[in-house]
């Protein structure tokens, strides 16, 4: 059975990976915890989606948080 993670789950994987699991442990832990969602076609094609726009995501903060990061030592560096 196919699982949609919806959050980290220690040895299994992390949020929204796709993991394929025994049926029983699938539904009687990760569905019923809410750890997870079945892997129909409609919720594989949202977790691929959420990947894929997952770097794009990582490199538009990364250079906000340096450009933060250079604003603030050139305010230290002014004194101000």
């Amino acid at each position: 059975m196919k699982i949609v993670l919806l959050q980290d789950v220690k040895k299994l994987g992390k949020r929204g990976d796709i993991v394929e699991v025994a049926d029983g442990y699938g539904r009687n832990v990760l569905i019923r915890r809410g750890l997870g969602v079945e892997g129909n076609k409609a919720n594989i094609n949202t977790a691929t989606q959420r990947q894929e726009a997952k770097p794009k995501r990582n490199k538009r903060s990364a250079y906000l948080r340096s450009s933060r990061i250079k604003r603030k030592s050139r305010q230290t560096k002014a004194g101000f």
